[in-house]
């Protein structure tokens, strides 16, 4: 006997879809971090327009591979995770996905030592560079531990808002040239590639620039915890076959405001990349500087001070500093309610005899204690984050192919077309075979 009248109404109007819209907003404010302040912006520095091609093909290509685990999620009201525990065959994937969290965590480090550095920059004087790690681990404790999705959203929404004006606006006063940046546009080789260098910072793009591990994993989250589609029915959930016409078409409705929410996520991404790489190319590039971590920011800054004024100076700062605060932030909270999960799902028992919220405040405890842990041991974690690096990529690969092979497992009517399904695949397999690659030509060819 079908159920009727089970699925609530999905927003409809674009009024309804935009107040809906708030995944996504946390999900750009994390995914937008060092990878794209300073890895594009090196490459930038190093190579001119020749790779600003990069950017909407691998934006592109994470964004369509990201759509399979959000589509699952809305459909069955389940994360990926929980699905693939179902499946004797597949469990292995979520102790792979807690290594990865844990070797994540490691290099969100780096990203706390930049933020760090940042304040410094934007507030000389009044603190060391050291000090200034505390503040920046106080300041994301406090809002991870509320533990409040809605605080988050409206959060990370204010810190996109800072990056548009802090760095948008600073890229478009840069008036770039129309032509270089169009021809940047076509896929081409560096004329001044030198051998692996080029690949190496090629492959790097495509490994941290727009989503990386920690973003992605939240996302699944904070769609959960939005509400999406399915995730709304919580115990009152019902298999897709025992659904009537009016509730099939009410669900398959939701992907539209969800599909949305991502593509909205990932043009920001997009356009602030974008802009970082503008800056990279028109300012560095033609001075010959190549900076790398910190002193890439106080470079930019140097260079913006020099021919707008100092105004521009504390306006792509602040732009940066929002920029490598909200990913931090992103990470801690999503990859907290991620292990949260694997530890009700693998360790029921222990799940059980503490309160939700209570564990979720310990383990935003552990996903801060991990990156400072090494950052203040080790001045240089070599073999760490060769470790991170290694497992980075393949494990992103997991995430599509897995979620992908969930998704080929709903009713027919629910599965996703052809053209995305072979875009997430061969996403997910570059992905694994780029880190294997970079693995051996830049610590055992070089």
């Amino acid at each position: 006997m079908e159920a009727r009248g089970v699925i609530p109404e999905p927003p409809v109007s674009w009024r309804d879809i935009l107040r809906w819209f708030g995944p996504g907003w946390v999900f750009a404010a994390c995914m937008i971090g060092s990878g794209e302040l300073i890895l594009s912006t090196r490459a930038a520095s190093l190579y001119g327009w020749a790779f600003l091609w990069c950017i909407p093909l691998i934006v592109l290509c994470k964004g369509v591979s990201t759509m399979a685990m959000l589509r699952y999620g809305t459909l069955t009201g389940q994360t990926f995770i929980e699905g693939i525990w179902k499946n004797k065959w597949l469990k292995w994937i979520v102790p792979y996905c807690m290594l990865a969290s844990f070797l994540y965590l490691i290099g969100i480090g780096a990203h706390i030592g930049v933020t760090a550095g940042t304040f410094n920059l934007l507030i000389p004087g009044v603190l060391s560079p050291y000090n200034w790690i505390f503040v920046v681990v106080i300041l994301v404790a406090l809002i991870c531990l509320l533990g409040i999705y809605g605080v988050l959203e409206k959060i990370m929404l204010a810190f996109i808002l800072i990056m548009f004006f802090g760095i948008i606006a600073v890229a478009v006063l840069i008036a770039p040239p129309l032509g270089e940046m169009i021809g940047g546009l076509i896929p081409r080789i560096p004329p001044n590639a030198s051998g692996d260098i080029a690949l190496i910072t090629w492959m790097g793009l495509w490994g941290w620039l727009g989503a990386g591990w920690g973003p992605t994993l939240g996302y699944a989250w904070w769609a959960k915890e939005k509400g999406a589609g399915m995730y709304q029915l919580k115990s009152e959930r019902k298999a897709l076959v025992d659904l009537g016409k009016e509730d099939r078409m009410r669900l398959k409705g939701w992907l539209k405001p969800v599909y949305l929410d991502l593509f909205v996520s990932y043009f920001i991404t997009f356009l602030i990349s974008t802009c970082l790489y503008i800056s990279g190319a028109t300012i560095l590039f033609p001075r010959g500087l190549h900076p790398k971590g910190l002193s890439l920011v106080e470079t930019l800054s140097a260079m913006f001070t020099e021919t707008f004024g100092s105004w521009a100076y504390y306006l792509f700062l602040l732009g940066s500093l929002a920029l490598l605060l909200s990913s931090i932030i992103g990470v801690v909270d999503g990859l907290s309610r991620a292990n949260r999960e694997f530890i009700k799902i693998i360790a029921p028992s222990i799940y059980r005899k503490i309160s939700a919220k209570g564990l979720l405040r310990a383990l935003v405890l552990v996903a801060i204690a991990i990156p400072l842990f090494f950052l203040l041991m080790f001045q240089k974690p070599i073999w760490l984050l060769l470790l991170s690096s290694l497992m980075f990529a393949p494990a992103m690969g997991v995430i599509f192919l897995s979620s992908t092979y969930l998704c080929l497992k709903l009713p027919k009517e629910f599965r996703p077309n052809r053209l995305v399904i072979l875009i997430t695949v061969l996403t997910a397999i570059f992905m694994v075979v780029i880190s294997l690659w970079q693995f051996i030509i830049q610590y055992l060819l070089i």
